[in-house]
């Protein structure tokens, strides 16, 4: 949601307007400093972001210059489970679902944000959406 429009797949009954009509250059252009983001409706994760400064890159690919503990594994089914993961995996991870902690690996650390790994997976993300040219 960003200044109280919502974007997503197109609802008319909701005013839901496609997710292809917001771009995050446009919006900072406009001045918009932060915005709600679902990133699962069904497990409820709502990530609130917020844009504290841009920098031009002849790339033109997005870039993240810091962030806040590690994201949460794909299919953990919410924050609640994820929390009870995070402090489970500190004191007895031996409690954690064996396949979880196979998936995670020992060097998992939900309190650790690492730019440079997070910004690889969005370049490649960007590179497979937005080939160049031949």
């Amino acid at each position: 949601a960003v200044e109280g429009r919502e974007y997503g797949e197109p609802n008319g009954a909701r005013g839901r307007q496609s997710t292809a009509e917001c771009r995050l250059d446009e919006l900072v252009a406009q001045g918009v400093e932060s915005f709600a983001y679902n990133y699962d409706a069904g497990d409820r994760w709502r990530l609130d972001v917020s844009v504290e400064g841009t920098e031009e890159k002849a790339c033109g690919i997005p870039t993240c210059l810091d962030g806040d503990g590690a994201g949460p594994p794909e299919g953990c089914r919410g924050i609640i489970p994820y929390n009870k993961l995070r402090k489970l995996w500190g004191r007895h991870r031996d409690a954690v679902n064996p396949e979880i902690r196979e998936a995670l690996g020992e060097d998992f650390d939900p309190a650790l944000f690492d730019p440079a790994t997070y910004n690889k997976q969005v370049e490649e993300w960007w590179r497979a959406r937005h080939p160049s040219p031949a």
